[in-house]
């Protein structure tokens, strides 16, 4: 039995494909970061983890991903909804976990969840996270794992209560970037599945978190609080290292919402 199941949903919904194409020429050659911090969160306090990437694997018939969770028999399901073009299908996910799998709590995070809790919890998620999760999706872990229900003393979530909405306290921002653990990609496979179009391996790394500007037509500052957090060099530098010993990478790709920021640095 495993405790989580963290999944990435497939992104090549129909109704959504043009917009995907603008963001993501091929979401094979990107991993889930987002699942992947979360992975390493859970480990290191000895919390069994498994990942599953509808969009690596091309799998979109739900009644597939129902014999994947059948086999792992999680807890708890954690589902990430990042972007308006994954949240179709990951509306229907939530629905068909929840239905087939009732006893499953299905826990839902990234910046559409965040910004439309209210249209997530309809479609069935147990609770949202808000804003960043590795804190908030691991406590919630421990207390499901625990065999706990009361879950309102948990900071940065949305969860249906006797027909309502509640949402509790935002849950301050990670000041210190570097005391997270290294994203954790093998719960999906071997790295070298995330190759570019021309077999060449990139390696995709966060050196930074936030953006200081509040351009109106990107969420990175709401979500962030209109501030920047920079991971120190030298755990930046520590992370390709181990990256490089464990694959041939062909490029680095600097993820950060915002590299440019401080130039000097």
């Amino acid at each position: 039995m495993t405790d989580v199941l963290l999944i990435e949903p497939y992104h090549n919904d129909e109704a959504d494909d043009a917009i995907r194409k603008i963001v993501f020429k091929n979401s094979k050659d990107f991993p889930p970061v987002g699942l992947a911090c979360l992975a390493a969160m859970l480990k290191r306090e000895a919390i069994t983890v498994r990942g599953l990437d509808l969009s690596l694997q091309r799998i979109r018939d739900l009644d597939i991903v129902g014999q994947q969770v059948r086999k792992l028999s999680p807890a708890i399901i954690g589902i990430s909804i990042s972007f308006a073009f994954t949240a179709n299908y990951g509306y229907r996910l939530i629905a068909y976990l929840k239905k087939t799998f009732p006893a499953i709590k299905v826990v839902v995070g990234g910046n559409h969840a965040t910004y439309l809790y209210d249209e997530v919890l309809e479609a069935g998620a147990d609770v949202v996270v808000k804003f960043e999760g590795e804190y908030t999706f691991l406590e919630l872990c421990q207390l499901y794992l625990e065999g706990k229900t009361d879950i309102s003393g948990v900071l940065g979530i949305a969860y249906i209560k006797d027909g309502q909405i509640v949402t509790t306290a935002l849950r301050p921002l990670i000041q210190n970037l570097d005391d997270l653990p290294f994203p954790d990609y093998s719960i999906f496979g071997p790295y070298d599945n995330y190759k570019l179009s021309n077999s060449a391996l990139r390696l995709v790394i966060l050196s930074s978190r936030g953006c200081p500007y509040r351009c109106i037509f990107c969420s990175t500052s709401s979500f962030a609080r209109g501030k920047i957090r920079f991971r120190s060099i030298d755990n930046t530098i520590d992370e390709i290292k181990k990256r490089l010993a464990e694959y041939q990478f062909q490029s680095i790709f600097l993820a950060d919402d915002n590299f440019n920021t401080n130039e000097q640095r």
